[in-house]
């Protein structure tokens, strides 16, 4: 590269120009080597527009003070001059510019309208940073700022907005629609916008798309977010866009900007990713990220003191600059741990009520700053505070759903991108089948899928390593296959999801057998289930019922749940809440707990297995838990979303007596077995364990006929007793083992 000597420039038109000067020679020279026109050139990794001049020597290149100090470059040493090709990112369509007169200026306003103008007359092609550059206006002399840390080059078209620093905006107003909005630096958000609409054409196959003043759409794909379009697109109009308005807007109809916003839903939805990605387009100082437990302290009085250092830095520019501010953006995770009701503590120091009470003060107090932005983020909303929840304080609150399939595909693509890339993704995979193969996944879930298949394709790749004695596997031969998917999603499952198999195999311990009689009572119920699901219905309500146990209504139960459809199934029994919870209270938030998942999906399916045992029923003088019974009826009479309740009971008089069974529509007996069957359903069992049977006399199975009610599990006990250790069942056996048993 030429080596060429740094000199001053000579005169003030010269350095008013803002670009450098190179001998006429030198300029051509370097114009036909690199084929670039305007020409650029690059000193100390700094990019100038480069002017041919005549008076300047050979082999020396002219600068002004500003273009020096920037680039680090002294008049006494030699620097490389090298051509710099612009990028298409280069050119800018806004440019933020802080404007400081020189000396004092003869009037006290300034249209910025006309700067526009001038200002495109005297910079086009120019490079800006954060370094000033010179502008005349009405002949006085301005050192104008870029607010930007990267190259941006200007074109006739760039549309420049006009701030003045304090203290010199006490001297001097800007007045028409080329001032800059105070507080939020807006040129990432138009980047964003831009980056946004570009991408929506792109998937739009240009296809033209109904347009809707009222509506708007983001596509936030490209930021490393999916399944949050929407979302994302009511915190930005509701939080960024009104920073975005004329400030002479924001000041004439006094609009309060959004001070907070909380982010609440199940957990691994995206939350915190969401709230990064807020913190990466807003040209904002650096976030500030805590987490809940981070701001409480052992001290008396430390925790206030860290909510207030949260907001110091924000107060403090405040109070210099005004609404000339930058945004501070504060992130707050896991809210709830220091934002519950006040009262709601047990504990005597008051320090949950005192940090509440100083969050409230400094959010919406006596002293109000617009230059802050609080993004608060929790799994348990119903735990905070109201106080916070209301305007001027946490007043956007946006649920961040399961993604649907759309959502579910945009994430499988971001987590899988880098292999598509690098041809490392087989073409049998297809997104949308995965999609479809993940219902109430959350976005970690699938994550959680891909990084289970990569660790199956990583194992495949150092088998092959291993098998080659030690010698390197060529990167080509690493690749994500589909059963690899396959294998990882038996792997990683939905935390909304269905019961496992382990769980309706232990209902079921004796299998299900369709000679039983039970094939119409599942038709029906499906059929039940199928109506509600089509129709506008919220909430169906199913009770089997019978007036001893064994019938078979929990295997039935557990029959639909896995021939159904619905993807989010709860089990709720007796026996899964004396394992979860202790007192009553407990089994009462495990309850609620189970139905309050149920409606953070599209549809779901509650089975409450014996209701007599959930609610510690026993029929000698009439005793159950009052608290559990209270608890659980309210949530069956009223549902959110679209939910299915299966319940069963072997105490329907009792449960009639309480008023439960009023809140199932659907009812249906449950009988016990038909004895003229008992010969074929002993047959089916006995085929699907390869056991022989050799049918059985009248007489042998009077014990069966005479009993007045013949339940499926007495039976399958005493076939399991009759063929335990043995390939046969003889008839006398196992009447012999029915009589013993009930």
């Amino acid at each position: 590269m030429p080596l060429f000597t740094p000199e001053k420039a000579q005169t003030t038109d010269q350095a008013k120009q803002n670009c450098v000067f190179m001998n006429t020679k030198d300029y051509d020279d370097m114009v036909a080597k690199c084929q670039i026109k305007p020409l650029y050139v690059q000193l100390n990794g700094v990019v100038f527009l480069a002017k041919p001049l005549a008076e300047c020597p050979k082999d020396k290149i002219m600068l002004n003070a500003n273009q020096r100090k920037h680039a680090r470059i002294s008049l006494l040493s030699n620097i490389q001059v090298e051509p710099y090709a612009p990028q298409h990112s280069d050119y800018t369509d806004l440019v933020q510019f802080a404007i400081v007169p020189r000396k004092a200026l003869p009037f006290d306003s300034m249209n910025s309208d006309l700067l526009q103008k001038e200002a495109i007359s005297q910079l086009i092609h120019r490079t800006v940073y954060d370094q000033p550059l010179t502008l005349e206006f009405e002949q006085q002399f301005f050192d104008v700022t870029a607010k930007s840390q990267t190259l941006q080059i200007v074109t006739n078209t760039t549309f420049f907005k006009f701030s003045v620093p304090h203290p010199a905006s006490k001297n001097l107003q800007l007045t028409g629609d080329h001032v800059e909005s105070a507080v939020v630096k807006d040129s990432q958000l138009m980047r964003f916008v831009k980056q946004t609409q570009e991408s929506m054409k792109q998937k739009s196959d240009g296809q033209e798309q109904p347009t809707d003043d009222d509506n708007f759409e983001l596509d936030i794909e490209f930021l490393g977010v999916g399944g949050c379009n929407k979302q994302f697109a009511d915190i930005f109009r509701r939080a960024f866009v009104p920073r975005l308005l004329p400030p002479q807007i924001v000041k004439q109809y006094q609009m309060q900007m959004v001070r907070g916003l909380v982010l609440y839903g199940p957990p691994g939805t995206g939350k915190t990713l969401i709230a990064r990605k807020i913190g990466e387009i807003l040209n904002a100082k650096e976030p500030k990220l805590v987490s809940g437990p981070e701001i409480l302290n052992a001290y008396v009085g430390k925790s206030e003191e860290n909510i207030r250092n949260l907001f110091a830095d924000a107060e403090k520019e405040y109070e210099e600059k005004g609404d000339d501010s930058e945004l501070h953006l504060i992130i707050m995770d896991e809210l709830d741990a220091i934002c519950k009701q006040r009262g709601s503590r047990n504990d005597s120091t008051g320090t949950g009520d005192s940090i509440v009470n100083q969050l409230l003060a400094k959010m919406d107090g006596v002293k109000q700053i617009n230059n802050v932005l609080v993004i608060g983020m929790t799994n348990r909303l119903d735990l905070m505070d109201e106080a916070l929840l209301r305007p001027g304080r946490f007043e956007i609150q946006v649920e961040i759903h399961l993604p649907d399939k759309v959502g579910r595909e945009q994430i499988f693509r971001i987590h899988t991108k880098r292999f598509v890339a690098k041809n490392a993704f087989d073409p049998e995979i297809s997104i949308e089948e995965l999609a479809e193969l993940t219902p109430n996944y959350s976005g970690a879930e699938i994550q959680g899928v891909v990084n289970a298949a990569l660790s199956y394709a990583q194992t495949r790749m150092m088998n092959a390593q291993a098998a080659l004695e030690g010698q390197q596997v060529s990167l080509k031969e690493f690749r994500l296959l589909k059963k690899d998917f396959i294998r990882a999603l038996k792997e990683v499952k939905a935390g909304f999801g269905k019961c496992d198999d382990k769980q309706i195999q232990l209902i079921q311990q004796m299998g299900f057998l369709n000679s039983a009689g039970t094939t119409p009572i599942i038709q029906d119920i499906q059929n039940y289930i199928q109506t509600i699901r089509n129709s506008s219905i919220k909430l169906g309500t199913v009770l089997l019922h019978s007036n001893s146990s064994g019938t078979g209504k929990s295997s039935i139960a557990a029959e639909i749940a896995k021939t159904c459809g619905i993807e989010f199934v709860k089990f709720i029994s007796a026996e899964a809440l004396v394992l979860k919870a202790a007192t009553e209270m407990e089994r009462c938030n495990a309850i609620v707990k189970a139905f309050q998942d149920a409606y953070k999906v599209p549809e779901a399916l509650i089975i409450l297995d014996g209701i007599e045992d959930i609610i510690m029923y026993t029929s000698e003088g009439m005793r159950f838990s009052n608290q559990i019974l209270t608890t659980m009826l309210p949530l069956l009479k009223r549902g959110q979303g679209r939910l299915i309740v299966i319940g069963t009971t072997s105490k329907f008089y009792g449960m009639q007596a309480l008023d439960v069974t009023k809140c199932f529509y659907k009812q249906i007996h449950v009988d016990g077995l038909d004895k003229t069957l008992i010969d074929e359903i002993v047959q089916e069992w006995c085929e699907s364990r390869n056991i022989k049977w050799e049918g059985g006399k009248a007489s042998e199975l009077q014990c069966i006929i005479d009993r007045e009610i013949v339940t499926i599990r007495a039976l399958l006990q005493s076939l399991e007793q009759a063929a335990s250790g043995c390939n046969e069942v003889q008839c006398s056996d196992f009447g012999k083992f029915f009589e013993n048993t009930w």
